[in-house]
Parts: C-alpha cells; sequence; structure tokens
C-alpha cells in the first residue's frame, strides 16, 4: 500500500487578488509564507519517504520548508502543474467581463465545455494528473509521498477517485490553501482508496 499525501499551495498573491493563475507563474503572499510554516509544523512528525512537487514557484515555494525539514529533495514532475486558463489566465473576473463580455457569463462552464480560446481541456488535466500520480504511487510501494500541486490538478485526481462530475466537487470538498487529502493506492489492483478529505 501507498499513503498519499496531497497538499494544495499556500496562498498565492493571485489567490489574494481574486485572478485565475493556472499557466501564470505567481509568488506566495505574506499570508502564504505564514501557511508554509504552519504547513512544516503540521507536518514535522508524519514520516515521509518522498516528495513530489509540480514545477510551478507556488508549489515549490509551499513544500520547500517541509522538504528541508525532513531532508528530503522534491521531485519535480510537470504533469502536476495547474490547469492553463487560456486567455483568462492572470485575469480578474473584472478583467474578463471587460474584455470577454460574451464568454464571462458562462465562464465557469469551462471544466464541462472548452469555451476559454487557448485552455487545456480539463478531460486532459485529469488524464495527465491521474496518469502521473499513478505512476508514481507504483513506484513507492509501502511508502508515505507527499504531493505539492494545484486547485484544479488535485480537483481533477479527486473527482476520479470519487468518480463524480468536475462541478459537483464543491459539494463534497473544500480545497483551500494547504488543505490536505490523504490517500492509499493499493498496488495489487492499482486502486486508489479516499482515507481524509481536507483537513
Amino acid at each position: 500500500m501507498v499513503h498519499i499525501i496531497l497538499v494544495r499551495h499556500a496562498q498565492s498573491m493571485a489567490n489574494l487578488e481574486g485572478r485565475w493563475s493556472g499557466a501564470t507563474e505567481e509568488e506566495l503572499s505574506p499570508l502564504g509564507y505564514e501557511q508554509t510554516v504552519m504547513l512544516t509544523e503540521r507536518l514535522r512528525s508524519v514520516k515521509i519517504d518522498r516528495i513530489y512537487s509540480s514545477p510551478m514557484k507556488r508549489t515549490r515555494e509551499t513544500i520547500f520548508p517541509v522538504a528541508l525539514s525532513h531532508g528530503l529533495e522534491p521531485i519535480i514532475c510537470d504533469a502536476l502543474r495547474e490547469a492553463n486558463y487560456g486567455v483568462f489566465d492572470g485575469l480578474t473576473d473584472e478583467e474578463m467581463q471587460r474584455k470577454y463580455p460574451d464568454l464571462y457569463p458562462i465562464r465557469k462552464e469551462y471544466l464541462n465545455r472548452n469555451i476559454i480560446p487557448g485552455q487545456e481541456p480539463y478531460i486532459e488535466v485529469q488524464k495527465r494528473v491521474v496518469a502521473c500520480i499513478t505512476k508514481i504511487a507504483r513506484e513507492n510501494d509501502g511508502k508515505t509521498i507527499l504531493i505539492s500541486s494545484h486547485y484544479d490538478a488535485i480537483r481533477s485526481f479527486l473527482c476520479f477517485i470519487l468518480n463524480i462530475p468536475f462541478r459537483d466537487f464543491p459539494k463534497y470538498v473544500n480545497l483551500y490553501n494547504i488543505a490536505i487529502n490523504e490517500v492509499m493506492f493499493d498496488p495489487r489492483n492499482n486502486t486508489f482508496k479516499i482515507i481524509q478529505l481536507s483537513h
């Protein structure tokens, strides 16, 4: 069995400012840096064998203090990066409404339809994230691994396990900054099981 600990990155400046930051690189906010300390203390006594991270700065900055406290070097996996929101990437709702008035009213349908020019199809996000975490799990039988990733990347993976539509996710999980979700992987039948959501 493999114990997987998924953590969403700490608050970024985009989170603070209400911007959609998918492929856009972002710094952590002052609160975000405080949250990395909180996360490190919370995980200090947890046995962690390996740490994996999205290549994006906000996830690497979130997980670095944890890795340092465990004497581990994070392994960067490109497939753990956040979804690309195309022309909406890096914009606030106000900016979207001003620049794309026809798209803005249906913006939240991006989960089910590719309505944003240049966006990464959401089903493709799910495919790459599930494939990546499955590969990681198969390589770490009997270990506890920590994964630092993003809202939609983690959401896509948990929707796969829960077998629920993307749009229904908020009914089940509040994926706040530095939220921890725990999953077990059984290599005998390649299945994932939720242990605890957003705690």
